[in-house]
């Protein structure tokens, strides 16, 4: 499904991925990963602000994510500071998991942020 999305969907939405993605597609076997680095070699790379960092302590601080989802609450931190509609995802414990997302958007609204549109690649077809 992820490769479909790519191939017929993704020029169908202005794409931005964060450092942390960076680094997190860079691990593993290193030919695979330099084919993952290459295929987002052009798309704009949010910056970490101190927003950020506070709403994603906040995501942490009011149990909408575990102390061990941390880098997950900067990924959705990211995503609602920089104004993103939509947050796809496959990490279905964290982020996409309705009843963690009902908690995510209050915090959002709570710190002024409007919500981000939290789903999988299939949602987005």
């Amino acid at each position: 499904m992820t490769r479909e999305w790519w191939n017929n969907y993704a020029n169908r939405f202005e794409l931005v991925i964060s450092g942390l993605v960076l680094r997190e597609i860079s691990q593993g076997d290193s030919e695979t990963a330099q084919k993952r680095r290459e295929l987002v070699s052009t798309i704009r790379v949010l910056k970490v602000s101190e927003e950020s960092l506070t709403l994603s302590r906040q995501l942490v601080e009011t149990e909408a994510l575990p102390p061990a989802a941390a880098r997950d609450a900067l990924h959705i931190a990211l995503a609602a500071c920089h104004q993103i509609q939509y947050l796809v995802s496959w990490n279905f414990k964290h982020i996409v998991n309705p009843t963690k997302q009902q908690l995510i958007a209050k915090v959002c609204q709570k710190a002024s942020y409007q919500p981000v549109i939290i789903c999988t690649p299939e949602e987005l077809v």
